[in-house]
């Protein structure tokens, strides 16, 4: 995982957006708008809704429905608002059922167009995930809302999907480790690996949301040891208690965030950190 690339913020119902750079690599010129009218991107990206249509029964109304109610009950990010404009992602072989999507839509979505994006095969099909997009001339790009892309858990991926927050005392790919401090951060470049437990959580399926607070090189205990940076709001009691040191930011965001899965945090010494410093 590697840092944020720039990103537009936006909004579609209540929820705000990030809109990545990064194009989702399906071509414009195969699309065609199989229902409704051609889209206009005059005003910016439109939000729509990609289905990967694998056979003939993923375009039936019952499985596009059921597909839709169960990314609207389990996907805090996916909303209704996606469905007015649909792509369906479909292999050549398929295009001979065009015609056929357009009807199978459910009249629950209101949906305004929809359109056919042909791709050679079933295997490039593969490669998609299906959900919340938004749409330009250029292509398509993700939603983010912490967003999660993923493959849903398995034998080899048991932690498909779990949302979780690390301490910033261990490395990220891609992103400066502070360890509590401003001055190691700026001393030091963006990580070229991530540590071995993140690389495992990875492996298992596991998408890091973000970095949690740490005092001062984990060596602190009491709020009075937060220096460079202010300790984290304690989601308990009055929210002002102290909320101790070191893995203290790990704590607090599991307590306090519902979309946050788990969190890592470490059993630290200072020893550790004097031979870091004297590297």
């Amino acid at each position: 995982m590697s840092a944020i690339p720039t990103a537009t913020l936006t909004r579609v119902g209540a929820n705000s957006y990030y809109i990545p750079s990064r194009l989702t690599s399906i071509p414009p010129r195969s699309r065609e708008c199989v229902f409704g009218n051609e889209l206009d991107f005059n005003d910016g990206p439109i939000p729509i809704t990609l289905f990967v249509l694998e056979n003939v029964m993923d375009a039936s109304e019952r499985k596009l429905f059921s597909t839709s109610e169960s990314w609207l009950k389990t996907d805090d990010v996916f909303n209704k608002n996606f469905l007015k404009h649909v792509y369906f992602l479909v292999s050549a072989n398929t295009k001979l059922y065009l015609d056929t999507l357009a009807i199978s839509v459910p009249e629950d979505w209101k949906n305004q167009s929809v359109h056919a994006v042909v791709v050679n095969s079933n295997r490039d099909l593969s490669s998609f995930r299906g959900g919340p997009y938004f749409a330009s001339n250029v292509g398509i790009r993700q939603a983010w809302r912490l967003r999660c892309y993923y493959e849903k858990p398995s034998d080899t991926k048991p932690l498909s999907g779990m949302r979780i927050a690390i301490k910033d005392n261990i490395d990220l790919e891609g992103v400066r480790t502070s360890a509590g401090s401003r001055a190691y951060q700026a001393l030091h470049a963006e990580q070229a690996r991530s540590a071995a437990c993140v690389t495992k959580l990875l492996e298992a399926g596991a998408v890091i949301v973000g970095k949690t607070k740490t005092v001062q090189f984990a060596s602190g205990e009491n709020a009075r040891d937060w220096i460079d940076y202010s300790a984290p709001f304690n989601p308990r009691g009055d929210g002002y208690q102290e909320p101790s040191g070191s893995s203290t930011g790990s704590a607090t965001a599991a307590s306090a965030y519902d979309w946050i899965d788990a969190t890592l945090g470490t059993d630290s010494k200072l020893s550790s950190w004097s031979n870091i410093l004297s590297d």
